[in-house]
């Protein structure tokens, strides 16, 4: 019995370490919480969609200025977008254009209030790698960015906790 409970255990860990890495980026910006997330998900060079969503405790944040600032990190290449309100509340959107195969650290400055400095405002950084070169046909060494759609990453993790526990419950019964 106390080795199941260790194997249920382990598989529920599993899950949440797997969940966890399909969640966006997340990065303070003062007081706030930036998460990122791109479309596509894997950040392409040329066009691409960014979504910061802002948070403040939990609370998604409304009515704030986020400027995003991109600049590769190998070269100056600096680039400057105001972002817009998304979708859902707190979510602002930037479309972006990564110019080159590579790594890029993406900026965002969060204003509580747009256009005004306030206590508790800052600036989130990420850096993020755009992946296969439109020209040369050259790929990067890419790490996509994560997705806002964790179920892939949950069924895998749920399929891997299956089969940890099925495999100790199958050795305890040869023991």
């Amino acid at each position: 019995m106390k080795t199941l409970v260790t194997a249920i255990l382990l598989s529920v860990s599993v899950l949440l370490a797997v969940v966890a890495s399909a969640a966006g980026q997340s990065a303070q910006a003062g007081k706030f919480t930036v998460e990122l997330t791109s479309q596509p998900a894997a950040i392409v060079v040329g066009d691409n969609t960014l979504t910061f969503t802002v948070t403040d405790g939990g609370k998604p944040v409304r009515g704030a200025g986020v400027d995003v600032h991109l600049d590769m990190t190998a070269m100056s290449m600096p680039s400057d977008v105001k972002a817009t309100p998304g979708a859902q509340p707190g979510e602002y959107t930037a479309k972006v254009n990564f110019g080159m195969a590579g790594a890029w650290t993406v900026s965002a400055k969060v204003q509580h209030m747009a256009g005004m400095d306030m206590t508790g405002d800052g600036i989130a950084a990420f850096t993020v790698q755009a992946g296969k070169a439109a020209l040369t046909g050259e790929t990067a060494p890419t790490t996509p960015a994560p997705t806002s759609q964790p179920w892939p990453a949950i069924i895998i993790g749920a399929l891997v906790a299956i089969g940890v526990v099925v495999g100790i419950v199958a050795r305890k019964k040869k023991a």
